[in-house]
């Protein structure tokens, strides 16, 4: 259920941050989340700040739901890290843009998650944020669709590292069940019961 989904995120994200290090949510939207979190996230509870760019502009809701359950602060994803200066940030659903480097570059992040679909699916970037080469994300199934804006360019080479280990960063992998089933609670995502490419999930990359 939501609690035991809720905990799961709270004891994972107190493992990345230790017991003094701040949690920062960024594009939370309306801050479900970080309400959750703060009430129910057992040693991260009432240390996870909630930031969205749109907070306070009306656009708080998601999905329909135009309830505030939490007012996030206005800011963007890189004003609210330089701002808090966070031990962990956690993104659920990022758009399909890369804002883990500007993370990544900010000395008191040590680790981040990421929530939702992964290498290559609807949030961030293949390359910049998972590490998988673009052409490995559209395939020959995708022929007659037209070509997402992150497959036109040079395809980086075999002996190029993702940016995220270039920066001295570990993938950890999406094997938190907990927090899997919190971004589906969220998002109102079923996945199937078998992993597949794209599937809705929790990574963690941590500073090396």
């Amino acid at each position: 259920g939501q609690s035991r989904a809720i905990s799961g995120v709270g004891s994972l994200l107190h493992q990345l941050a230790g017991p003094g290090g701040s949690v920062l949510e960024v594009g939370a939207g309306n801050g479900r989340l970080a309400h959750f979190l703060n009430r129910d996230g057992g040693p991260v509870a009432g240390r996870v700040i909630a930031t969205d760019a749109l907070a306070g502009r009306g656009f708080i809701g998601s999905f329909g739901d135009a309830s505030v359950i939490a007012q996030p602060q206005q800011l963007s994803h890189d004003e609210a890290v330089a701002t808090h200066a966070p031990t962990v940030v956690v993104s659920s659903w990022m758009p399909e843009e890369d804002w883990t480097a500007v993370w990544r570059a900010q000395p008191s992040v040590r680790a981040y998650v990421v929530l939702g679909e992964c290498d290559g699916g609807q949030s961030g970037l293949p390359w910049e944020t998972w590490g998988v080469r673009p052409s490995e994300c559209f395939g020959a199934a995708d022929a007659d669709l037209p070509p997402p804006p992150w497959l036109v360019g040079p395809e980086p080479a075999a002996d190029v590292v993702p940016p995220f280990q270039a920066d001295g960063w570990a993938r950890l992998g999406a094997t938190e069940p907990a927090v899997a089933a919190v971004t589906r609670w969220m998002v109102g995502q079923g996945d199937e019961d078998t992993p597949r490419g794209n599937s809705t999930c929790a990574t963690v990359f941590v500073r090396g």
